[in-house]
């Protein structure tokens, strides 16, 4: 089953974006770049295969960030361009591959669990990208995901806990990745972990902003 690999960007970031290519690359996939209407991103063009400008930049509703992710499913599912692909590895540009992207377990939501309920949520979990599905699970999240926007359940615009409780609603199968996430691997400990992570097999890391944390968490690795 041939796996496309999407990025999710805004106009602030377009250069972390080029400084990670090299390491979206080694997620060995076609590469779909996902920007914004109302700002411009770029994007490198080895294996992209083209982009597209789906939602506002920034939190312009509370339901931003989800709609935008319900629009890109929906042209993913839609779209002819689309079509040679069974999966997609959905991800965001704070992410990077250090190893080609797994086989996809069909009917499934492969995600990384990030933490639990805390504060005023909702869901019992939460999970980091990468958020890796099949078409059968796309359509699913797409049924599922506009009846909680009807219903008013979005979780504060949080895609991740947004998920969690979908997972919950729904009785969704979610399996683990073998990948690393954090929101920011900004600390000597986190760094020590991710690449603890990657000795171990994990081919996906989350969470890197800045270049110094690129050059801490890969080093000695070639890209």
């Amino acid at each position: 089953m041939k796996t496309l690999i999407v990025i999710f960007a805004h106009s602030t970031v377009n250069d972390t974006v080029r400084r990670h290519w090299p390491w979206y690359l080694r997620g060995d996939c076609d590469i779909l770049g996902v920007g914004r209407t109302n700002t411009r991103c770029e994007w490198p063009t080895e294996r992209l295969i083209h982009s597209i400008d789906v939602g506002l930049e920034g939190y312009a509703s509370g339901d931003n960030h989800i709609l935008r992710f319900l629009e890109t499913l929906t042209a993913l599912l839609t779209d002819e361009r689309y079509k040679a692909y069974g999966a997609f590895c959905l991800v965001e540009y704070d992410g990077i591959f250090v190893r080609p992207v797994p086989p996809i377990r069909p009917g499934t939501i492969c995600a990384k669990l990030a933490g639990h309920r805390d504060g005023q949520f909702r869901g019992k979990s939460y999970y980091h990208t990468p958020w890796y599905l099949d078409r059968i699970m796309a359509g699913r999240i797409l049924k599922y995901g506009f009846a909680m926007l009807k219903a008013g359940l979005i979780e504060g615009g949080f895609i991740d806990r947004w998920l969690g409780l979908m997972v919950d609603l729904y009785d969704i199968p979610i399996a683990d990745t073998s990948t690393y996430t954090q929101n920011t691997i900004d600390t000597p400990a986190k760094i020590e972990q991710a690449r603890t992570a990657i000795e171990a097999g994990a081919w996906y890391i989350h969470g890197i902003k800045t270049e110094s944390q690129l050059i801490n968490v890969t080093a000695g690795i070639v890209a």
